[in-house]
């Protein structure tokens, strides 16, 4: 009975073409609402401490405008550092940015906290029950609320974060997000989701249509929020709208998405739903087998994952250093200007995830791929760090157009070595970590940036495209470990100490 199960998850796509539309239509409205979010709410964090020393935004740019036009030493004779209002508006905004910084650092730090944790907890429970719809559906649920900690003090307290309500609101919500799962716990269900419910060889493909989701999303939305904020002149219209597509996923989610163990694999006998709490702990503890180094597969897992989190934090660490790099000097960049090429490098990255990994697995397999994913990075962020004007800075965004492969192929190929019971497991430890690269990445590029920069400003991206031989190694090392192919079985799932998949340890 058991072989027979097994013979027809192997053989059969279990996820139907319906079912497959609402995933991918759900994962692009989340993303879409996320990364509209998360700009716009360090933007709008900005807008409440302005506000809360007398000042706008508006007057803020204005200053800035006069600072870089008019009042520049070698086209005024008279520099206005003399005069004390000048003065005394630049020591205000000055103490603006370091409060905005200070703020968003905290309200980072709540929701990473709460991430790390419950990420873990979800993917150990979603191993054990089968359920993966949860960890898509509450990240979306802790975008509302984290959307709405936004909007309400706008009503309440008339945006003024010297108001103790929006302080309490701001750190309230962002803990809620956190505990949601946030954008990392989101990946890991989708990922295990994908991984129980379709086939080794059409598994990267859908991986790569996640990224292509997050990388076009990402392109328009930094469209889409300049056009309105300039348009409008306001922060709380794009917040609803922000709220609806965070609550237009959870209902494609939680009512029409089907779970695994459904009916899609109610004849795998697997999972237990129905434990108590000591048999559910002792089962959670159970799990901590698969990150043993005893066999050949776990150690390949491991060299996988080390190059996965190394990548993880160069290139997350770059993406927040873009804007300040092409305000500074030499670019002198204005924020149309800098959407206009996050939307090329984004939108080309979209473009190569998909149609691009079909188009490159009809020449090449999945660790070709991510080794040319590497080094198309690698020499787009040498470029970028060398570029001196507007061409060579859009010319190393064509290089890097592949960028966001390696995060597809890279949970592909780490699936890959771990049978469908363990999936949200590893899932889960490897988002949970990449929660932390997440802040640790942006922090420590942006630290260095600052210490570079009134030497060679793009010596930040230099470095962060050297520490890219990491990844490289370790995945060329687990690749001539032992041939890859003789590693992957050719009947189908496994789990990563070589057992059957019926069997867990």
């Amino acid at each position: 009975m058991t072989m027979f199960i097994e013979e027809t998850y192997r053989d059969e796509h279990l996820l139907g073409k319906k079912q497959r539309i609402l995933l991918e239509l759900s994962t692009v409205l989340y993303f879409f609402a996320k990364n509209a979010a998360v700009p716009l709410s360090q933007e709008i964090i900005y807008h409440f401490v302005a506000r809360k020393h007398n000042m706008t935004m508006d007057s803020i740019d204005e200053f800035t405008r006069k600072l870089h036009q008019e009042y520049l030493p070698e086209r005024n004779s008279t520099h206005p550092t003399n005069d004390l209002t000048f003065s005394e508006t630049r020591r205000k905004i000055d103490v603006i940015n370091e409060e905005s910084s200070i703020m968003a650092f905290y309200l980072t730090i709540a929701e990473l906290l709460p991430t790390t944790m419950f990420i873990l907890l979800f993917g150990f429970y979603s191993d054990f029950t089968g359920n993966r719809r949860f960890m898509m559906y509450l990240p979306c649920l802790g975008t509302a609320v984290y959307t709405l900690g936004f909007l309400f003090p706008f009503y309440l307290f008339d945006g003024n974060m010297g108001r103790i309500g929006t302080k309490v609101i701001l750190i309230t919500t962002s803990i809620v997000s956190g505990m949601s799962g946030n954008i990392s716990g989101y990946l890991c269900g989708n990922a295990s989701y994908i991984s129980d419910t379709d086939s080794v060889k059409r598994r990267t493909l859908r991986l790569a249509i996640v990224e292509f989701s997050i990388g076009i999303t990402f392109a328009l939305t930094s469209l889409l929020n300049g056009f309105w904020i300039n348009k409008f002149g306001s922060l709380d219209q794009p917040l609803w709208f922000i709220f609806i597509c965070s609550l237009a996923p959870f209902v494609i989610l939680f009512f029409f998405v089907q779970e695994p163990n459904g009916s899609l694999t109610s004849d795998l006998d697997d999972y237990h739903p129905n434990l108590t709490l000591k048999e559910t702990i002792k089962k959670i503890f159970n799990f901590r087998h698969i990150f043993h180094l005893r066999s050949l597969e776990q150690k390949k897992m491991w060299l996988m994952f080390v190059g996965f989190i190394v990548y993880s934090f160069a290139q997350q660490g770059q993406e927040r250093v873009f804007v300040l790099y092409l305000k500074g000097n030499p670019f002198l960049w204005d924020s149309i200007q800098i959407g206009l090429f996050l939307f090329t490098l984004y939108g080309l990255s979209g473009i190569s995830s998909w149609p691009g990994v079909p188009l490159l697995q009809k020449c090449i397999g999945d660790v070709s791929i991510f080794f040319l994913a590497i080094a198309s990075k690698f020499l787009g962020s040498l470029l970028l760090g060398l570029s001196t004007n507007s061409g060579e800075v859009y010319g190393a965004a064509v290089v890097q157009l592949f960028h966001l492969l390696p995060y597809a192929v890279g949970r592909s190929l780490i699936s890959q070595l771990v049978g469908h019971e363990e999936q949200g497991s590893v899932y889960a430890v490897l988002h949970s970590v990449l929660a932390v690269v997440m802040f640790l990445g942006p922090l420590c590029h942006t630290y260095l940036y600052t210490l570079t920069m009134s030497s060679m400003p793009g010596m930040v991206f230099i470095i962060s495209g050297v520490f890219l031989a990491i990844p490289f190694t370790t995945t060329a090392w687990a690749y001539f470990l032992d041939p890859w192919t003789k590693s992957l079985k050719s009947d189908g799932y496994s789990n990563i100490d070589d057992l059957p998949v019926s069997t867990t340890p």
